[in-house]
Protein backbone atom coordinates (compact mmCIF):
# COMPACT_ATOMS: atom_id res chain seq x y z
CA UNK A 1 0.00 0.00 0.00
CA UNK A 2 3.08 2.36 0.99
CA UNK A 3 4.59 1.76 -2.58
CA UNK A 4 1.50 2.76 -4.33
CA UNK A 5 0.65 5.88 -2.32
CA UNK A 6 4.37 6.48 -3.37
CA UNK A 7 4.04 5.93 -6.82
CA UNK A 8 0.85 8.35 -6.70
CA UNK A 9 2.37 10.89 -5.13
CA UNK A 10 5.77 10.86 -7.33
CA UNK A 11 3.50 10.81 -11.06
CA UNK A 12 1.37 13.84 -9.63
CA UNK A 13 4.59 15.91 -8.46
CA UNK A 14 5.93 15.09 -11.84
CA UNK A 15 2.87 15.92 -13.95
CA UNK A 16 2.20 19.57 -11.67
CA UNK A 17 5.40 20.76 -12.35
CA UNK A 18 5.25 19.46 -16.41
CA UNK A 19 2.15 21.62 -16.23
CA UNK A 20 3.08 24.71 -14.75
CA UNK A 21 6.43 24.90 -16.71
CA UNK A 22 4.17 24.41 -19.73
CA UNK A 23 1.90 26.98 -19.25
CA UNK A 24 4.64 29.63 -17.74
CA UNK A 25 6.10 32.58 -20.15
CA UNK A 26 9.25 34.04 -18.39
CA UNK A 27 8.86 37.76 -19.29
CA UNK A 28 11.36 40.56 -19.23
CA UNK A 29 9.53 44.06 -18.41
CA UNK A 30 11.07 47.33 -19.32
CA UNK A 31 11.61 48.26 -16.03
CA UNK A 32 14.35 44.90 -15.94
CA UNK A 33 11.34 42.91 -13.76
CA UNK A 34 10.80 39.34 -14.62
CA UNK A 35 7.11 38.49 -14.72
CA UNK A 36 6.09 34.99 -14.77
CA UNK A 37 2.20 34.38 -16.85
CA UNK A 38 0.36 31.88 -18.81
CA UNK A 39 0.24 34.22 -21.70
CA UNK A 40 2.93 35.17 -24.47
CA UNK A 41 5.21 38.13 -23.62
CA UNK A 42 3.34 40.67 -26.09
CA UNK A 43 0.48 40.84 -23.76
CA UNK A 44 2.41 41.66 -20.36
CA UNK A 45 -0.20 43.52 -18.65
CA UNK A 46 -0.11 46.78 -18.82
CA UNK A 47 -0.25 47.36 -14.93
CA UNK A 48 3.22 46.14 -15.15
CA UNK A 49 4.46 48.61 -18.06
CA UNK A 50 7.03 51.12 -17.49
CA UNK A 51 6.39 54.64 -18.62
CA UNK A 52 10.47 55.22 -18.72
CA UNK A 53 10.17 55.70 -22.41
CA UNK A 54 7.49 58.71 -21.83
CA UNK A 55 10.03 59.85 -19.03
CA UNK A 56 12.99 60.01 -21.84
CA UNK A 57 10.84 61.14 -24.53
CA UNK A 58 12.04 64.72 -26.34
CA UNK A 59 10.51 67.22 -24.89
CA UNK A 60 9.79 70.14 -26.84
CA UNK A 61 12.28 73.28 -26.08
CA UNK A 62 11.17 75.78 -23.63
CA UNK A 63 9.53 79.36 -25.44
CA UNK A 64 12.03 81.52 -25.86
CA UNK A 65 11.40 84.92 -25.71
CA UNK A 66 10.08 87.36 -28.76
CA UNK A 67 13.97 88.84 -27.92
CA UNK A 68 15.88 85.64 -27.66
CA UNK A 69 13.95 84.64 -31.08
CA UNK A 70 15.35 88.34 -32.56
CA UNK A 71 18.59 88.18 -31.16
CA UNK A 72 19.37 84.04 -32.45
CA UNK A 73 18.13 85.43 -36.21
CA UNK A 74 21.54 85.43 -38.73
CA UNK A 75 21.61 88.80 -40.23
CA UNK A 76 24.28 89.86 -42.73
CA UNK A 77 26.62 92.97 -41.20
CA UNK A 78 25.37 96.79 -42.53
CA UNK A 79 27.94 98.24 -44.80
CA UNK A 80 27.44 101.84 -46.41
CA UNK A 81 27.36 100.12 -49.78
CA UNK A 82 23.87 98.12 -48.61
CA UNK A 83 22.51 100.90 -47.08
CA UNK A 84 22.77 103.42 -49.89
CA UNK A 85 21.07 101.01 -52.03
CA UNK A 86 18.37 99.83 -49.39
CA UNK A 87 14.59 101.21 -49.71
CA UNK A 88 14.90 103.49 -46.69
CA UNK A 89 17.40 105.49 -48.78
CA UNK A 90 15.69 105.27 -51.86
CA UNK A 91 12.56 106.58 -50.17
CA UNK A 92 13.87 109.48 -48.11
CA UNK A 93 16.66 110.57 -50.88
CA UNK A 94 19.29 111.41 -48.02
CA UNK A 95 21.98 114.17 -48.88
CA UNK A 96 25.52 112.83 -47.90
CA UNK A 97 27.82 115.23 -46.60
CA UNK A 98 31.44 114.90 -46.20
CA UNK A 99 32.39 111.97 -43.70
CA UNK A 100 35.14 112.29 -40.96
CA UNK A 101 37.21 110.18 -39.14
CA UNK A 102 36.36 109.21 -35.59
CA UNK A 103 39.09 109.06 -32.66
CA UNK A 104 37.77 105.38 -32.08
CA UNK A 105 39.17 104.69 -35.44
CA UNK A 106 35.72 104.26 -37.46
CA UNK A 107 34.59 107.07 -39.77
CA UNK A 108 31.30 109.00 -39.10
CA UNK A 109 29.16 109.18 -42.65
CA UNK A 110 26.52 111.88 -42.22
CA UNK A 111 23.99 112.50 -44.26
CA UNK A 112 20.48 114.98 -44.29
CA UNK A 113 17.16 114.07 -45.01
CA UNK A 114 14.59 117.27 -46.24
CA UNK A 115 11.79 117.65 -43.61
CA UNK A 116 8.20 118.67 -44.06
CA UNK A 117 7.33 119.47 -40.30
CA UNK A 118 10.38 121.51 -39.68
CA UNK A 119 12.43 124.33 -40.24
CA UNK A 120 15.68 121.85 -40.30
CA UNK A 121 16.39 119.15 -42.11
CA UNK A 122 17.02 115.73 -40.35
CA UNK A 123 20.17 114.63 -39.34
CA UNK A 124 21.10 111.47 -40.16
CA UNK A 125 24.50 109.20 -38.98
CA UNK A 126 25.89 106.09 -39.58
CA UNK A 127 29.36 105.27 -37.85
CA UNK A 128 31.59 102.27 -39.15
CA UNK A 129 34.24 100.35 -37.47
CA UNK A 130 36.71 99.10 -40.07
CA UNK A 131 34.56 96.38 -41.35
CA UNK A 132 30.67 97.42 -41.22
CA UNK A 133 28.55 99.74 -39.55
CA UNK A 134 27.67 99.76 -36.10
CA UNK A 135 25.75 103.00 -35.11
CA UNK A 136 22.56 104.35 -36.74
CA UNK A 137 21.41 107.53 -35.49
CA UNK A 138 18.81 109.81 -36.16
CA UNK A 139 18.14 113.65 -35.24
CA UNK A 140 14.45 115.18 -34.99
CA UNK A 141 14.81 119.10 -35.27
CA UNK A 142 12.43 120.97 -32.86
CA UNK A 143 11.35 124.32 -33.43
CA UNK A 144 12.74 125.67 -30.33
CA UNK A 145 12.87 124.97 -26.33
CA UNK A 146 9.20 125.30 -25.78
CA UNK A 147 8.36 123.48 -28.74
CA UNK A 148 11.23 120.51 -28.91
CA UNK A 149 11.24 117.58 -31.38
CA UNK A 150 8.47 115.02 -30.65
CA UNK A 151 8.00 111.57 -32.06
CA UNK A 152 5.19 112.19 -34.74
CA UNK A 153 3.43 109.46 -36.76
CA UNK A 154 5.43 110.61 -39.61
CA UNK A 155 8.99 110.02 -37.57
CA UNK A 156 7.69 107.09 -35.98
CA UNK A 157 7.10 106.00 -39.88
CA UNK A 158 10.48 107.19 -40.70
CA UNK A 159 12.31 105.28 -38.03
CA UNK A 160 10.23 101.99 -38.51
CA UNK A 161 11.50 102.20 -42.28
CA UNK A 162 15.18 103.06 -41.04
CA UNK A 163 15.11 99.59 -38.77
CA UNK A 164 13.80 97.38 -41.74
CA UNK A 165 16.78 98.82 -43.70
CA UNK A 166 19.57 98.55 -41.27
CA UNK A 167 18.84 96.42 -38.40
CA UNK A 168 15.74 94.20 -39.50
CA UNK A 169 16.17 91.85 -36.71
CA UNK A 170 15.53 94.55 -34.31
CA UNK A 171 12.12 93.98 -32.39
CA UNK A 172 10.49 97.39 -34.09
CA UNK A 173 7.21 97.42 -31.52
CA UNK A 174 9.42 97.34 -28.87
CA UNK A 175 11.50 100.24 -30.31
CA UNK A 176 8.50 102.34 -30.89
CA UNK A 177 7.40 101.61 -27.06
CA UNK A 178 10.64 102.59 -25.77
CA UNK A 179 10.96 105.73 -27.62
CA UNK A 180 7.80 107.14 -26.64
CA UNK A 181 8.65 106.43 -23.06
CA UNK A 182 11.67 108.09 -23.71
CA UNK A 183 11.62 111.05 -25.88
CA UNK A 184 11.14 113.70 -22.98
CA UNK A 185 13.97 112.38 -21.29
CA UNK A 186 16.68 115.27 -21.09
CA UNK A 187 20.39 114.64 -21.42
CA UNK A 188 23.30 117.69 -21.86
CA UNK A 189 24.66 116.32 -24.67
CA UNK A 190 26.08 112.93 -25.65
CA UNK A 191 23.58 110.06 -26.51
CA UNK A 192 26.22 107.57 -24.98
CA UNK A 193 25.55 108.75 -21.76
CA UNK A 194 21.76 107.96 -22.23
CA UNK A 195 21.01 104.18 -20.44
CA UNK A 196 20.60 101.37 -23.59
CA UNK A 197 17.81 99.42 -23.66
CA UNK A 198 18.50 95.83 -26.06
CA UNK A 199 15.80 95.69 -28.44
CA UNK A 200 16.77 92.30 -30.73
CA UNK A 201 20.75 92.45 -31.67
CA UNK A 202 20.71 95.79 -31.36
CA UNK A 203 21.02 98.73 -28.10
CA UNK A 204 18.45 101.47 -28.61
CA UNK A 205 18.99 105.05 -26.71
CA UNK A 206 16.95 108.20 -26.58
CA UNK A 207 17.38 110.87 -25.20
CA UNK A 208 16.01 115.04 -25.80
CA UNK A 209 19.02 117.27 -26.03
CA UNK A 210 18.02 120.92 -26.61
CA UNK A 211 15.19 121.27 -28.91
CA UNK A 212 16.18 117.69 -30.80
CA UNK A 213 14.93 113.82 -30.07
CA UNK A 214 17.92 111.26 -31.32
CA UNK A 215 17.75 108.01 -31.55
CA UNK A 216 20.40 106.19 -31.87
CA UNK A 217 21.54 102.21 -32.45
CA UNK A 218 24.38 100.16 -31.34
CA UNK A 219 25.64 96.93 -32.35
Amino acid sequence: MKTLLAALATVFSASFLVGSQAAAFKCQLPNGKVLYQDSPCDAVPRAFTTDAAQRNSTRAAPATSKQERIRQQPVAPLTLVAFEKSAFFNRYGPTKKEPYPLNSGGINYPYSIPSGDADEPIGLELNSDPRKIAKVGIEFFGSSLRNPATFTAKREQMVRDLIASTYPDTDIQLTINVIRAEQAHNIPDDILTASPTRVGSALLRVASVATSLIIHFQR
